[in-house]
């Protein structure tokens, strides 16, 4: 029992050997190894644990071994940085006296940078969950008594990394202040507006599109294309078309706004206004490929239901028209889209029908090559 009652002195001598003033002799800590040491060893003894000296030592050691300094160290403690971090808010706890509170304050600022940094690069690499705890803490420290600064792209970094990382109401929270700096907010709106909807929080995601059609009467496209987007996606038609023809007043180049416009009235069978949008959508965008399939299908299916019916040379030759007009989109369609099924037999037939021979021997081939028959 004596012996053990030795040994355990010898170790607590060991321990007490080391103290702050060992700290103080080795800063700026050239030797990193010594420095690291000494502290490990006064964590150790717990005497320290309240001592904003030693935290403060201990932060600027950690500091420097992120620094890459000491490639060893370095590899040693990846999270070098958090270490700092927290050893600094140690010292901001436990400086009764503000000894230390100027060099703390700057060394934190400096880390809220780093921070920014190193959450941008985890974030581009996929890790948005361990990116937006580093776009925290840079918050965090700005959020201090002795800072108070608002850094709006970190709150933006965090806001986009809380959404990644699939915690929407935190990311909502985050766009809600960016919101109200005015941050962005043709880009902030919209974001915040598609979250909204996420959430079941319908009515303030409209009213935010319907704001920014109002504020950016230049630039609201984007606006009333969302808007259109959620009433197309609710099946509400009437306001669908409402706002694709206020769109339409001021972007009236925008080849989309007529397809939309056309396929609802090709749904409310108002069939020759809804040619007439399809054929406006493209003069503006010549192979949009919806638009030419839709036309294309409309002049068709009147093709096919004149020839069904026809009783006169007159009727025959309106539908052999409308299915010669098919035929010219259906062939600028398979320039865009080569094997499509559907169109390559909406061709056959019009080839049987018309007494295109050539054209029909050519089709069938190609039918056969594709498996289509």
């Amino acid at each position: 029992m004596k012996k053990f009652f030795c040994f355990f002195c010898f170790i607590m001598i060991q321990l007490k050997s080391q103290t702050i003033e060992d700290l103080r002799k080795l800063f700026p800590f050239a030797e990193l190894n010594k420095a690291l040491s000494v502290v490990e060893k006064l964590a150790l003894t717990k005497e320290y644990e309240n001592n904003p000296e030693y935290w403060f030592y201990r932060g600027n050691i950690f500091l420097k071994i992120h620094s890459g300094i000491n490639r060893e160290l370095s590899q040693i403690y990846p999270k070098a940085l958090e270490e700092a971090y927290n050893s600094y808010l140690k010292v901001l706890e436990y400086d009764r006296k503000n000894e230390y509170k100027k060099q703390t304050i700057d060394a934190l600022q400096s880390i809220s940078h780093q921070f920014n940094y190193e959450g941008s690069y985890l974030f581009n690499k996929g890790f948005y969950c361990e990116a937006l705890k580093y776009f925290e803490n840079g918050i965090y420290i700005n959020s201090l008594p002795e800072i108070l600064k608002v850094d709006t792209i970190m709150y933006y970094n965090a806001a986009i990394s809380s959404e990644k990382c699939g915690d929407i109401y935190k990311a909502i929270s985050y766009y809600e202040k960016l919101y109200n700096w005015k941050f962005e907010p043709i880009h902030i709106y919209l974001e915040l507006a598609k979250l909204y909807f996420k959430v079941e929080k319908k009515e303030n995601g409209l009213n935010l599109l319907k704001q920014g059609i109002k504020e950016f009467p230049q630039r609201n496209f984007y606006f009333y294309s969302e808007l259109i987007n959620y009433y197309l996606f609710e099946g509400n038609y009437n306001l669908v078309m409402l706002y694709t023809e206020e769109a339409l007043k001021n972007f009236p180049d925008t080849a989309s706004l007529y397809f939309i416009k056309g396929s609802i009235l090709e749904s409310e069978k108002k069939f020759e206004e809804a040619i007439e949008c399809y054929k406006k959508c493209l003069e503006k965008k010549p192979y949009f490929k919806d638009a030419i399939f839709n036309l294309s299908a409309i002049y068709y299916n009147k093709g096919i239901t004149l020839y069904s019916k026809a009783k006169t040379k007159s009727d025959l030759n309106k539908a052999i028209y409308f299915l010669e007009e098919s035929e010219k989109l259906l062939v600028n369609y398979l320039s865009i889209e080569e094997n499509d099924e559907t169109v390559l037999k909406m061709l056959k037939n019009i080839y049987v029908v018309t007494k295109k021979d050539e054209n029909l021997n050519n089709i069938n081939e190609i039918l056969k090559k594709y498996g289509y028959e």
